[in-house]
């Protein structure tokens, strides 16, 4: 364990003191972490004798002698000291002891004052002590004890810190904490109702309820203002800030409001008064949809954006207007009709006007589909709720296990048993199930007396339980068997369509079957085979449609649509490559060419490889460059590249070495390959040289020069280009949409719209 001392970056200096807090509750039953911090100065005026004593050993045992070396406290003790070995060993006359592993406190006539009962101490100030003390179920506590051996106040503190003439404590109630602030007579000043206190200056605390909000305490208790703030600053002659709502404000240090929060940042010292930033919502045909002042602006859900403005998160229209009551200190995203919400250290849920549909008392919210799990603290455990997207409980209580089926059904486990449970809160499927495991076109597949099988949403049998693990095919309406090794298709009606011991796996035109001897084939819904056992490898070259069938080093092509086969079993075809198009790609013997579905040669094999063959533009290689030909076998781009991507928007992007350009379907260059990154955008593309980009359109014409510091895609047809922190946006022809003049530039793809930050300017400061 580790004690903090003077060297420690949280030293205070300004005359207070601190205690290590406790991480957490397991933290606190584990280890104490009792380390108190005073001041240089506190220890100067309360140790000026220091220097006349000295802690000497003998036999291993430590005793006191004084400056003349006589022995005031004989070495009979384990250690003589206190938890932090800068404070003098003697302090206002006494010194604590170590024995039989615990401490108490000592005079210098030797006589113990407590006994050894403690875990630390450390002097505070006016002849007090903080000690800790190990409670009856194992927590370490704090509490204050006088240089007689008096306890002055309970021992119920996790934390204790100097403020001034009074010690702020934290105590647990459950698992809460609460505040207060007692004197060194042990008097309560500030009740331990409350979830935060703090210094202001010499004169004020600050404290915060159970609802975030703080107030403006007196050190002799009495509250001076109401509990409005969100936080409070410190004082600065006779006023302060204070934010609310994430605005900032001025206040009186008699708590009367001197300047109403509008401001993001106010600095009283300099008389800086800071407004917030202006958001504009806008179409690309420029018209403004609303606009708000905050400090972000983002997409919360269709039709809903949140902001942020200091501490505090807003959920607005998509106008940009604040909607009432849908504030708090975090917001999620607006999901079927409900967001969460964060208030101080606790969550609920709101509707997407803003109404509260629970108040926040959970630890922990989690959306699954269209239900939320809710962890809260019961009377002696934490326990889990289940609410519909109206904040509404459901299922049974006492449940001990859930499992979310969609946005409408979520399973839930009772006893022993599963049932099924829907968003309006009735039950849907009994609870007397092993269990449940999905819903799929209106049946729930369960599992019943150690077997499976599926029921409709009137709870009647559609398959009555069988053995094994059986699936539902949604595709054809059959059930999926596999049992024991053994895996059978059957109709609704139970009738067998096909059986087999082999592995069997989905596939799209059906079922993939390999043998013990690693052979494949296809057997199609209807337990048909279309493909016999006696491929190496089938694998997909179009997702669905097309497939390769692999033997004895050759390839046979398999179209979905009746099941043909087009390509002659004469031709030696040793590979076939992806669909990217219409055409495939064949290699014949070592070359390769294109045939199309109808098995008819449309390129010729005679390339060393090929590539994409898109819009009539096919990627071949020859003497290992790349280049393209036409649908007539027309070369239209000469091999030079080292790298070809496909054609879109009638251009494709090349590489020759370490640099890049596109080329038109004709073979001209529309950026020349002479960047070291282009993104295309529209048959245009974005280029970058070294830390500059620019951007060229699809006419190859360079109409952003390559100077800017940042240049994305935004939308589909817009760049969002930036320099020296100003943003704007240019459309795919260069043409300017909007200026660069913006702090900010976010694009809602949903919405298709712009949002438009502006740049914030400090304004004259007010009278007040």
């Amino acid at each position: 364990m580790k004690l903090m001392t003077f060297s420690d970056k949280d030293t205070f200096v300004s005359g207070k003191s601190k205690v290590l807090r406790h991480n957490s509750l397991k933290d606190c039953k584990a280890v104490s972490l009792l380390a108190m911090v005073f001041s240089m100065l506190s220890f100067l005026a309360c140790g000026a004798n220091a220097g006349d004593y000295k802690v000497f050993e003998d036999h291993g045992k430590k005793g006191i002698s004084n400056a003349s070396g006589k022995v005031l406290i004989p070495a009979e003790y384990e250690d003589l000291g206190w938890a932090d070995d800068k404070v003098p060993a003697v302090w206002e006359g006494v010194v604590a002891y170590r024995k039989d592993g615990k401490w108490g406190l000592v005079n210098l006539r030797n006589k113990r004052l407590t006994s050894a009962k403690y875990e630390r101490f450390l002097p505070f100030r006016n002849g007090i002590l903080v000690a800790e003390r190990k409670s009856p179920n194992g927590l370490n506590l704090q509490g204050l004890v006088s240089v007689k051996g008096e306890e002055i106040s309970a021992f119920e503190y996790l934390d204790l810190e100097a403020s001034g003439n009074l010690l702020l404590g934290r105590r647990q109630v459950g698992l809460e904490y609460l505040h207060g602030a007692f004197d060194t007579k042990g008097t309560v000043k500030v009740s331990f109702l409350y979830r935060g206190i703090r210094d202001l200056d010499r004169r004020y605390l600050a404290v915060k309820n159970s609802e975030g909000k703080e107030a403006i305490f007196g050190r002799d208790g009495k509250r001076v203002s109401d509990f409005f703030a969100d936080s409070l600053g410190v004082f600065f002659g006779k006023k302060a800030v204070f934010t609310q709502n994430g605005m900032a404000g001025v206040v009186t240090d008699e708590g009367q409001i001197a300047l109403q929060p509008k401001y993001k940042e106010i600095d009283l010292a300099d008389s800086l008064f800071l407004p917030f930033p202006e958001w504009e919502i806008k179409t690309p045909e420029k018209s403004v949809l609303g606009s708000c002042l905050m400090d972000s602006l983002s997409p919360a859900g269709e039709g809903f954006y949140l902001g942020v403005r200091g501490n505090r998160m807003f959920l607005l229209s998509d106008k940009a207007d604040e909607i009432g009551g849908a504030v708090a200190s975090e917001l999620g995203n607006v999901a079927y009709g409900a967001l969460v919400y964060r208030d101080s250290a606790f969550f609920g849920l709101m509707d997407s006007d803003g109404n509260k549909m629970t108040e926040a008392k959970y630890h922990q919210i989690i959306r699954q589909g269209g239900f939320m799990l809710a962890k809260r603290y019961g009377s002696r455990r934490y326990v889990i709720d289940i609410l519909n997207s109206k904040g509404k409980a459901v299922g049974p209580k006492g449940f001990s296990d859930f499992r979310v089926l969609n946005r409408d059904y979520i399973a839930v486990k009772r006893g022993r048993f599963w049932g099924v449970y829907g968003q309006d809160g009735l039950e849907k499927i009994s609870c007397k199930y092993d269990s449940v495991y999905h819903k799929r076109k209106g049946l729930f597949k369960v599992g019943y007396w150690g077997k499976q099988g599926y029921l409709d949403n009137q709870e009647k049998w559609v398959l009555s339980p069988r053995e094994g693990d059986v699936e539902y095919d949604t595709v054809a309406g059959n059930y999926e068997i596999l049992y024991e090794g053994e895996f059978r298709l059957l109709t609704p009606a139970g009738k067998e369509l096909f059986s087999s011991e082999d592995k069997v796996e989905a596939h799209p035109l059906g079922y993939l079957v390999t043998d013990k001897k690693g052979r494949q084939g296809l057997v199609n819904r209807k337990g048909q085979w279309i493909v016999w056992q006696e491929y190496e490898k089938i694998r997909t070259l179009r997702a669905g449609s097309a497939f390769a069938l692999r033997k004895a080093g050759k390839e046979r092509l398999l179209l979905a649509d009746d099941y043909k086969m087009p390509l002659s079993r004469r031709l030696n075809v040793t590979d076939l490559k992806p669909y990217s198009g219409d055409w495939v790609g064949v290699k014949v013997g070592d070359k390769y060419g294109f045939y199309d579905e109808q098995g008819r040669m449309r390129i010729s094999y005679r390339y060393e490889d090929v590539g994409s063959c898109v819009n009539q533009r096919c990627a071949v290689r020859l003497m290992g460059k790349w280049g393209f030909v036409d649908e007539n076998e027309k070369l239209v781009v000469q091999p030079w590249f080292d790298q070809a991507w496909d054609f879109t928007y009638g251009t494709a992007k090349v590489r020759k070495e370490n640099t890049f350009g596109i080329v038109d379907k004709d073979g001209d260059y529309v950026i020349p390959v002479e960047y070291d990154e282009v993104q295309k955008v529209m048959g245009g593309g974005i280029v970058r040289k070294g830390k500059k980009y620019g951007f060229f359109n699809a006419k190859g014409q360079h109409v952003l020069s390559t100077r800017f510091d940042f240049a994305e895609p935004i939308g589909e047809r817009w760049i969002k280009v930036g320099k020296d922190g100003e943003y704007g946006v240019i459309d795919h022809r260069g043409l300017w949409l909007f200026p660069m003049m913006y702090e900010e530039v976010r694009f809602d793809a949903n919405a298709k719209v712009f949002m438009l930050k502006k740049h914030p300017e400090a304004v004259e400061a007010p009278k007040i």
